[in-house]
């Protein structure tokens, strides 16, 4: 989960670019569940329940289903993984970024990386390196008394990373995909995978994409034949199910655009066709 702070903003008064280097604390872990969707439509169901004197027989199947609907709590949970400052102001300064070690599952070490410079990182240092604010500067005065000021910090957060503490694949999927994706088949499907691929094709009715799903299948085979033996390749089940998923977000995003749709429509409408005739191509 990837958040950005707004740090930077235009003043309209005076036409500029600004920087925000308030102070701006953040966790090193945190709960999203009560700014979830189906958290707040349960909640707002329950004191409708409440104050309307309902019981579970008078709702529809729909709000049912929201109180049905859950999940585990850890599901909510996440962990500070990285964090990216920037150092300077609107327009100007660097990037750096503190991140988390990678090397074991819990690695609890954090590492500054700025540029080709790569040095450990304390997490406790957090406060002072990334939340902002400001900071006390000494001086001396002309008589020579100690003097300070407050000064902004302008080394802050601009982007926090955060991940999931446990990790869910598919998250309210059809049930023969759910069945698919279970750990406990992946061997299964690993052994008998390409025969199993090859009698479905056989049965397979002709559609739009079949020539998308021959590539698929040239492209899945010459894949197999460059690999070692020892290198766990993808089976084909899974590789029809990601084809089928991209397909629909393809098809959705860019055939039936309705602005692609709307702009072709009105450049057929508007052209001047009689114009463009007069010209010898």
């Amino acid at each position: 989960m990837v958040t950005v702070l707004k740090r930077f903003e235009l003043n309209y008064d005076t036409m500029t670019h600004c920087k925000f280097n308030g102070r701006f604390e953040f966790p090193k872990s945190l709960n999203m569940k009560e700014y979830t969707v189906e958290h707040i439509e349960k909640q707002s169901l329950l004191k409708e329940i409440e104050e309307k004197g309902l019981s579970i027989d008078d709702l529809d199947e729909q709000r049912r289903k929201i109180l049905e609907t859950s999940n585990p709590d850890d599901y909510y949970e996440y962990d500070l993984k990285g964090i990216v400052i920037h150092m300077g102001e609107a327009n100007s300064g660097h990037y750096y970024s503190y991140i988390n070690g990678r090397e074991s599952e819990n690695d609890s070490n954090w590492y500054h990386f700025n540029d080709t410079s790569v040095t450990p990182f304390d997490l406790e240092d957090i406060d002072d390196k990334a939340f902002g604010g400001e900071t006390k500067i000494n001086f001396t005065d002309e008589e020579g008394g100690k003097e300070f000021a407050m000064s902004d910090k302008t080394a802050n957060a601009y982007m926090l990373f955060y991940e999931r503490k446990q990790t869910y694949l598919w998250h309210n999927i059809d049930e023969d995909t759910e069945e698919l994706f279970k750990i406990d088949n992946f061997g299964r499907i690993q052994d008998n995978s390409q025969h199993r691929y090859t009698e479905e094709r056989k049965s397979e009715p002709i559609e739009d994409t079949k020539d998308i799903d021959e590539l698929l299948e040239i492209n899945q085979n010459k894949i197999c034949s460059e690999k070692s033996e020892d290198e766990v390749q993808i089976p084909p089940e899974f590789a029809k199910i990601i084809q089928n998923i991209n397909m629909k977000e393809w098809q959705l995003k860019y055939l039936f655009s309705s602005d692609i749709i709307d702009s072709i429509s009105n450049f057929l409408i508007n052209i001047d066709i009689v114009r463009f005739l007069q010209y010898d191509l």
